[in-house]
């Protein structure tokens, strides 16, 4: 596991693409980056106990303009119950950003 990481990481530094686990980013807590001719081109990760109004927040902030586009996708499990994720998405010339509440059917939240 370890080794073929190693080999990701250097495939990013030397213009392959690639997708490096967190594992080598620790900064980004869960997720991975992803590299096309040693360019970052999509960075995923997950902010765990972060409300998504904060999130919405703090992306509107740094990014100025535009203002994200607002959706709800409802999800329903086999036992006919339903839970409502709120999802956020930005896009830029150059820039997509995409944010979502990651909900449970476990614990209703």
């Amino acid at each position: 596991m370890y080794v073929t990481g190693c080999w990701d990481v250097r495939d990013a530094l030397t213009g392959k693409d690639a997708t490096v686990g967190a594992l080598y980013a620790t900064e980004i807590g869960m997720g991975e980056a992803v590299f096309h001719n040693s360019k970052l081109v999509r960075l995923v990760f997950s902010i765990k106990a972060a409300q998504l109004d904060d999130v919405i927040a703090a992306v509107t902030k740094e990014l100025g303009d535009p203002s994200p586009t607002m959706s709800v996708e409802t999800l329903q499990n086999g036992f006919g119950a339903t839970l409502q994720q709120r999802k956020a998405v930005w896009n830029s010339e150059s820039l997509t950003v995409w944010a979502a509440e990651i909900r449970s059917f476990e614990y209703g939240t």
